[in-house]
């Protein structure tokens, strides 16, 4: 009962429900998406990492390091 009103929340909402179909051959989790399986897959089981010129806080993630810059440093 609950998980079909989630499941007309979510598709009257302008999405669609999508099964998680994208497992990380290392771990449990799992996506929808195969862009955001490549993002984990990058930032939970590599050693990629960016460190911060300003106040060297350490970042797995592009994104966050960008705004992290922005919000933190007025960079970009």
């Amino acid at each position: 009962m609950f998980l079909d009103f989630v499941l007309n929340v979510l598709k009257t909402d302008g999405h669609q429900y999508r099964e998680s179909i994208f497992q990380c051959p290392q771990c449990d989790k799992k996506y929808t998406l195969e862009q955001n399986l490549k993002r984990h897959i990058k930032s939970a089981h590599t050693n990629f990492q960016i460190n911060c010129e300003y106040c060297k806080k350490i970042f797995k993630r592009s994104d966050v390091y960008k705004k992290h810059l922005y919000t933190q440093h007025s960079k970009y």
